[in-house]
Order: C-alpha cells, then sequence, then structure tokens
C-alpha cells in the first residue's frame, strides 16, 4: 500500500465512510468533505502535485484538486458551525495519519 493510501485509509475514519467512497463519484456531503479531507492530508503531508493527487483519488481532474484545497482553506478559515464540525475531524484524521 502506498502512503496516500495509508493516509485515506486513516482519514476516512475520522469521516465515517468508507474507503472505497473516496475514490467514487458519489457526491454527498459526508463523502465529498471526506474526499477534500483526504485531498488536503495528501498534499500536506507528501506535497504531491495536483494531477498525481487526481490519479490517486479516482482520476480527478488537477483543477478539481485545486477547486477542493481551496474549499478546504477558506471552511478552516471560517467560523461555521459547519465548518467547525469539519475541522475538528479534520484534527482527528490529522491525529489518525501521524501515528503511521
Amino acid at each position: 500500500m502506498t502512503l496516500a493510501e495509508y493516509i485515506i485509509q486513516d482519514a476516512v475514519k475520522a469521516f465515517t465512510v468508507e474507503p472505497s467512497q473516496i475514490y467514487s463519484k458519489d457526491r454527498t456531503r459526508d463523502v465529498s468533505e471526506a474526499r477534500d479531507a483526504c485531498i488536503w492530508l495528501i498534499k500536506e503531508r507528501l506535497g504531491l502535485s495536483n494531477g498525481e493527487i487526481g490519479t490517486i483519488i479516482g482520476f480527478r481532474l488537477p483543477s478539481t484538486i485545486c477547486y477542493s484545497l481551496k474549499r478546504t482553506r477558506k471552511r478552516l478559515k471560517c467560523n461555521s458551525e459547519e465548518d467547525e464540525d469539519f475541522k475538528h475531524r479534520l484534527t482527528i484524521a490529522k491525529r489518525l495519519c501521524k501515528k503511521n
């Protein structure tokens, strides 16, 4: 298993979705938030290009990865209740990823 796959495997635990859903076309809130978190963590921890991340996350275009990263950065700066829940889950995901 690659480092990115380990990150995904650990991160989805915080978002209570299945790893296979990250690679799917599913656009429900739970799955898209988990996917955004995985993309952000892979970028932060491994420094891969948007194209490389797109290939890992189910053949997404680099522009899609760029949009996901911008959306995540914006959510990390906001203080709405919805964003606070996302930030909390992302923090948990980061901790789980650091153990490996």
